[in-house]
């Protein structure tokens, strides 16, 4: 099967960067189900209203938002933040 590709926008990455190590393990983790098949991970919810047609990962209290670019098979992580701030 062949892998996607995952990319971060610069917000996301400093983000994720500041993170606590053992939050930091748990996106490595995240990242790597992504990478073999986005959709289908038991984490992984669609969005609705004003985030249609983004994807949101549930990590501990954490959520990574993505878009899914199946054209090019790209998974671009947009934000990650608390659950209170990152629909925000």
């Amino acid at each position: 099967m062949t892998r996607w590709r995952v990319t971060w926008t610069k917000s996301a990455k400093s983000y994720y960067n500041r993170m606590e190590k053992e939050y930091q393990e748990g996106f490595q983790e995240a990242i790597k189900e992504l990478e073999t098949n986005p959709l289908s991970v038991k984490n992984v919810k669609r969005l609705h209203g004003q985030l249609e047609g983004l994807h949101r990962y549930r990590v501990g209290k954490f959520r990574m938002i993505f878009r899914v670019e199946e054209e090019v098979r790209e998974i671009k992580v947009l934000a990650i933040a608390s659950r209170g701030d990152v629909y925000k």
